[in-house]
């Protein structure tokens, strides 16, 4: 059993822990380091080609509706799903620029958190509580995340100062 968490640490202290969603077999999460620059609120999801190719297109091919019924488009020869509540991203998206294009974020699919193996993604980190990390971070009550997310629409706050993160397996 594989044991996935986010902690977040102030003062040399952990303030924040959660579960989170990491990367399925011969789809792990890579270890490196980055830093979370910002916090993307109802964000659209790019679909990557693997993912596209490999599970989209064939559903497409004896669904016809697939696109339309998961609110998904193609934009520039890429599919696209817009922002919503049912968004593969959930509703905000952790940004933490890095060459692997791995991201934390949130997700509509809750109860894979109660999982005892939770590698299931694709390979970026889904995070439970995600609106609690977004308050952190920010430094923002978390009434003023939720208000940011009934906007409705796309937007980015930047962190007054980026944040550190280190993805590891111990």
């Amino acid at each position: 059993t594989a044991t996935a968490l986010l902690q977040l640490f102030r003062n040399n202290a952990p303030v924040f822990t959660t579960r989170v969603i990491v990367g399925g077999r011969g789809r792990q999460t890579p270890e490196f380091e980055a830093s979370i620059e910002s916090v993307l609120f109802n964000p659209s999801w790019y679909v990557p080609p693997s993912i596209a190719t490999s599970e989209i297109l064939p559903k497409l091919r004896t669904n016809p509706g697939y696109l339309r019924r998961h609110h998904m488009i193609f934009r520039n020869g890429s599919v696209v799903q817009l922002p919503g509540p049912d968004n593969a991203l959930g509703q905000l998206k952790f940004e933490m620029p890095n060459p692997y294009d791995v991201y934390l974020h949130d997700t509509p699919l809750k109860h894979l958190f109660n999982l005892n193996d939770r590698r299931q993604s694709h390979g970026c980190v889904r995070v439970q509580n995600p609106r609690q990390l977004a308050a952190l971070l920010l430094r923002e009550p978390i009434e003023a995340i939720d208000n940011a997310i009934a906007l409705g629409y796309t937007h980015r706050e930047f962190l007054a100062n980026p944040v550190p993160i280190f993805i590891f397996y111990g």
